[in-house]
């Protein structure tokens, strides 16, 4: 609803198109990419968390996976829940 609203109104004003929740604008590279995306780990972004997470998941370091995961999921991170729910599955 409302993101989809709001990125309409930015592309029919043709303003630049910013992340909804923090509202910087998108990264022009991945170089700068990595570097927002530092930055919000740093400041404890749950989101971030789950997403470095999720990487070391994939990349096999399941201890390291669940020590983020659940810094995500005790931020209030219900997506990080649902990870840790599968890790505890498995």
């Amino acid at each position: 609803g409302c993101n989809i609203a709001n990125v309409s109104r930015e592309y029919k004003q043709k303003l630049n198109i910013r992340c909804p929740f923090c509202r910087h604008l998108y990264a022009k590279s991945e170089e700068e990419n990595e570097r927002q995306n530092k930055k919000r780990f740093e400041a404890n972004d749950p989101f971030a968390l789950r997403e470095v997470g999720r990487k070391h998941f994939r990349d096999g370091d399941h201890k390291r996976a669940f020590e983020y995961l659940a810094k995500a999921a005790d931020l209030g991170d219900a997506q990080s829940q649902y990870f840790l729910s599968h890790m505890y599955r498995e």
